[in-house]
């Protein structure tokens, strides 16, 4: 083993009882894996499961890169632009939300905030608080990481195609069957819970974030689950089909996905509240 992995086992290693029960690693280069090791515990309740490398984690935020590949084939397509409005999209958007764009959701420059709990209400109207939540900048102006912009652009993913979101990640993901991320997946021993909560007890193999879980664990911010390799392939196809120049390596629909990160603009903020009660025990 290399040096360079030698130094990747250890921060894993490190890692563990400090940051995380266990944790797994996968390099992929060329097609070719180079590292896949797992190091802790997959769960410690209700007793410590060793770890490795066939655990499913809910991948919470690295859902986000998924769908932004949706949107990316969308702008490929000629369905959408990066200058298409949100509001022309999804009737019930907020007043403010006029100038916001395909690309301000993408970029997370929407002006919308990074967080709000609406978990205490259902699906729909879930849905209505995030097109109703207010701008907290105007569009452009600052980069905040922000769940809600995501949460949009999963609901107008929807309304484009007139499909539920989970249904047109696995039909997008279908060429690398049998791949195996996946919205709200069955019961397995492979998950590794995120929290012993004092609403939902032992969040297990079901989505922790709250907003997903009140829209039934399928949103554009959080819900997917996998494995390290699920998601080192799906990195691996990704590169591979802008390396061929396919349609969703289109120079356009590159774009849409690069501008899924974030623009350093402003001073940024985390996806969630410093407030909200249950940050501090989240586990990814």
């Amino acid at each position: 083993m290399s040096v360079a992995f030698d130094a990747v086992r250890k921060v894993l290693a490190d890692g563990v009882g400090a940051a995380y029960p266990g944790a797994v690693a996968c390099v992929v280069q060329g097609g070719v894996t180079r590292f896949h090791e797992a190091v802790g515990a997959r769960r410690i309740l209700p007793e410590r499961v060793p770890n490795d490398v066939e655990t499913r984690y809910d991948l919470a935020s690295l859902t986000k890169p998924v769908v932004a590949t949706l949107a990316a084939e969308a702008v490929a397509s000629g369905r959408l632009s990066l200058d298409d409005r949100v509001a022309d999209g999804l009737p019930g958007c907020h007043p403010t939300w006029i100038g916001v764009t395909l690309g301000h959701l993408l970029g997370h420059t929407s002006g919308l905030p990074a967080f709000y709990d609406f978990s205490a209400t259902t699906p729909a109207e879930v849905r209505r608080s995030v097109l109703a939540t207010p701008l907290t900048a105007p569009p452009g102006e600052a980069a905040v990481y922000s769940d809600l912009g995501y949460m949009a652009l999963g609901f107008w993913l929807e309304a484009l195609h007139g499909r539920p979101l989970d249904a047109l990640v696995a039909e997008a993901l279908a060429p690398l069957f049998p791949l195996g991320l996946r919205y709200v997946p069955p019961p397995s021993p492979l998950h590794a819970p995120t929290e012993l909560c004092a609403r939902r007890g032992l969040v297990d193999g079901v989505v922790h974030d709250p907003n997903a879980w009140a829209l039934g664990g399928v949103a554009g911010h959080a819900g997917l689950f996998g494995s390290a390799a699920d998601v080192a392939r799906w990195a691996a196809w990704l590169l591979g089909q802008w390396r061929a120049r396919s349609p969703l390596g289109h120079p356009s629909a590159s774009q849409a996905v690069v501008s899924s990160q974030p623009a350093p603009l402003k001073a940024r903020s985390d996806s969630r509240s410093a407030s909200s009660p249950w940050q501090s025990r989240f586990m990814s």
